[in-house]
């Protein structure tokens, strides 16, 4: 795998995390709670969760978290990928077409992401130095 990093790449966003959930039905019901609003659905028909700025989506699987998704900025056109770093998959995709419902208006949106890790320095290389994300 060639290592560049996505900045110079395409300028991304951060469009939604994808957390795992045994039970998607019960899930989606405790999320929409959390939310407060009601999931749409992806193409795949799994629940989508938007907020302002970034989604919540359910996959099926083992509980937590189990991947992430950029997208290139302003609608660009950046060829799908995946890539399995520090082994989560995170993907990087054109911008989605627009959910039918808007946003919910209670929760603005997903504000910071903490990573717990044993290995600060390949976490730095992974979060900073490839995805170019802020750390603080």
């Amino acid at each position: 795998m060639v290592s560049v990093s996505m900045t110079e790449f395409y300028k991304i966003r951060l469009d939604s995390v994808q957390i795992g959930a045994t039970n998607i039905r019960e899930a989606a019901a405790n999320y929409a709670d959390l939310l407060d609003t009601i999931p749409r659905s992806t193409p795949d028909g799994l629940p989508r969760f938007q907020l302002e700025i970034g989604a919540v989506e359910l996959v099926e699987g083992e509980p937590g978290i189990r991947s992430i998704r950029f997208v290139a900025e302003g609608g660009g056109d950046a060829p799908a990928r995946c890539d399995v770093l520090n082994g989560l998959s995170v993907w990087f995709s054109p911008a989605l077409p627009p959910f039918a419902l808007p946003p919910s208006e209670n929760v603005e949106a997903i504000d910071h992401v903490v990573v717990n890790t044993q290995n600060v320095s390949r976490a730095l290389a992974l979060w900073r130095d490839k995805l170019g994300t802020r750390l603080a």
